[in-house]
């Protein structure tokens, strides 16, 4: 085939990192039912909520567009009285703080084109939990090392947000793994790559 370079997107390198310590779960992304799938997440959190008391799950992100949706969302929530533990919270423009002050990013995507808030997420130091089959996002998180991967469905996205919830030293060790993990797409390494891609291609035309 042709001669195909893929050069990743920049992660800014994060100074802030979160300590793992914050009893909280993440959600960040458009509300949106097909793609981002962030009933899933509630769905999973409702599953092992009595058994972690103090954990919270915030939600993130626009739901412009998807008020029925996240009508469906709220009223599954109130069935389940959970109105105190999960929580909706919109958008907003210091999307660091929000990172630092939480401990697992749960993504129930179904893909991903390059997962922006994943990469984020682990810069930050958080684990993330999503799925195997999720395209662009099964390919930044190492599975057992930097995040859980987990099959389709409810139940198994439940029993890996439990296990790291269980765990402080795995939740922290992975958190820790995830950001050392996300370096590889530090500027410096990323423009390292574009520079010396373009060197090659001068050095192909010199030739000619």
């Amino acid at each position: 085939g042709p001669d195909c370079e893929i050069i990743p997107n920049i992660v800014p390198e994060n100074q802030r990192v979160s300590d793992g310590n914050h009893k909280k779960l993440l959600f960040v992304g458009r509300l949106t039912k097909a793609a981002k799938r962030p009933h899933l997440a509630i769905q999973a959190f409702e599953k092992v909520a009595s058994k972690f008391p103090e954990w919270k799950l915030e939600m993130w992100g626009d739901s412009h567009g998807s008020e029925r949706y996240l009508k469906e969302m709220k009223n599954d929530i109130i069935s389940h009285h959970m109105e105190n533990r999960v929580v909706y919270r919109g958008t907003t423009t210091d999307i660091q703080s929000v990172y630092e002050e939480s401990a697992i990013l749960v993504c129930p995507s179904e893909h991903e084109g390059w997962g922006l808030v994943v990469t984020e997420a682990m810069s930050a130091g958080l684990p993330v939990v999503a799925y195997k089959s999720c395209a662009g996002v099964n390919e930044l998180v190492e599975d057992g090392h930097s995040g859980i991967l987990v099959d389709d469905g409810v139940e198994p996205l439940a029993a890996g947000l439990a296990e790291l919830m269980a765990n402080d030293t795995l939740r922290k060790t992975m958190g820790a793994n995830a950001h050392q993990a996300m370096k590889k797409f530090s500027k410096d390494k990323v423009w390292e790559k574009w520079f010396r891609l373009v060197d090659r291609i001068a050095g192909i035309n010199k030739t000619v």
